[in-house]
């Protein structure tokens, strides 16, 4: 599963077209989703990714990923 590797990652992880993506979870994911953006995040010593789908391609601009970043940093 490609997906619990996202946990761990040290840098956010974009698909702009999860069809490509490797992993049999993201590739049973891209049936319903056209993008994906995750976010590796820390919280009490555990580690986790916040996940954002999208139906559309190219669904994540830059402003909208900083954006995002900010939010899940806010959670930290």
């Amino acid at each position: 599963m490609k997906l619990a590797t996202y946990a761990e990652s040290k840098e956010p992880i974009l698909h702009e077209r999860l069809s490509t993506a490797s992993g049999i979870d993201l590739q049973f994911m891209a049936k319903a989703y056209q993008s994906s953006y995750h976010l590796p995040i820390k919280k009490e010593g555990l580690a986790g990714s916040i996940n954002f789908w999208s139906a559309e391609k190219d669904a994540f601009p830059p402003e909208l990923i900083k954006a995002l970043g900010e939010l899940v940093k806010g959670m930290e």
